[in-house]
Formats: structure tokens, sequence, C-alpha cells
């Protein structure tokens, strides 16, 4: 994994940790009940007992390792976070990802390409400038 690759990883995980969980009123007559828990993630695969599953599948939160192939919406990115996370890389790399770069690849691997492409390099601090 590449240094950019590596600094991309952890401001995932500092993005992936944040809690952007928003305390909304539901508009007035409406259904309680037909409002999906925001926290309530469902298993695909119908299996409740997670006694088995490996710190690689527990997630970047869990202390799982982060590869290029892995996706920033697939490991529980939402909206709001993917914004703080353009947000974030603009600070560390100091150059611009766009949002929609973001929504067309969200994998780790073409995020760090999308960094490096916009002048974003191993060396580059903000302003995304190499440094000597």
């Amino acid at each position: 994994m590449s240094s950019v690759d590596e600094r991309v990883a952890s401001i995932w995980r500092e993005i992936l940790d944040l809690d952007l969980d928003l305390d909304l009123e539901l508009a007035p007559g409406a259904d309680p009940g037909a409002v999906p828990d925001p926290g309530a993630v469902p298993d695909p695969s119908g299996a409740s007992d997670l006694s088995g599953a490996s710190d690689q599948s527990a997630g970047p939160g869990a202390g799982g390792a982060l590869g290029a192939e892995d996706d920033f919406f697939a490991l529980g990115g939402t909206s709001m976070q993917a914004m703080a996370l353009v947000q974030r890389l603009r600070e560390e790399f100091g150059v611009s990802v766009g949002l929609g770069a973001l929504l067309d690849d969200a994998r780790l691997g073409a995020v760090s390409a999308a960094v490096t492409a916009a002048g974003g390099g191993p060396a580059a601090g903000p302003g995304g400038a190499g440094r000597s």
C-alpha cells in the first residue's frame, strides 16, 4: 500500500467513526413505525450470529484492514460522511477530489488515485505542493 493509500485509509477510518446521527423530528401525523431505524443495518444473508466474524469482516472501526478494493459506502459510509471525506481529503492533501468522483468509484484505490491525479502525491501537504 502506498503512502497516499495509507493516508486516505486513515482518513476513511476517521470519517467512518464519525457519529453523524442527526436528531430529526417526524412531520406531524407521520407514523414513527414506518421510519426505519437509521442505526439498523440489515443483514443480507439473514444470519444473525456474528460470533464467527473475523477482524477483516468486522470493518475498519473494529480493526479490520482496508484494501484497495474496499468501498466507502459498502463499509457503511453515508452521503454526509462522503461530504466530510471530501473535505478531509482537501485539508490533508490540499487538492480537490469532487464528491462526484467518490460517487463514481468509492473504492479506496480509486479515491487514492483521484488524490494523486489531482496533485496530492506522497509528499504533498496542504496546497497540493510536494515538500522537499
